[in-house]
């Protein structure tokens, strides 16, 4: 069988006053994140799930391709 990729979400965190501060910066800063589904076999990888401003930008992509967040591996 052939590994398979799937591109779950490219989410891009807003400039939003609720980061300011961070790491002792003054501006509000962003942050973009891309995940993607690797599956090989009985194997399933969420790769780079990173930084997301919600949760539905990964959970809504998996349960579309029917797998739930326990059937990926660590």
């Amino acid at each position: 069988m052939t590994a398979t990729f799937t591109l779950l979400t490219t989410d891009y965190d807003s400039l939003d006053t609720r980061n300011a501060d961070r790491d002792g910066r003054e501006k509000p800063w962003h942050v973009a994140s891309t995940a993607g589904l690797l599956r090989d076999g009985d194997m399933i990888v969420v790769v780079n799930p990173g930084m997301v401003e919600d949760r539905k930008f990964l959970l809504d992509p998996l349960a579309a391709a029917g797998i739930s967040p326990g059937q990926a591996g660590d």
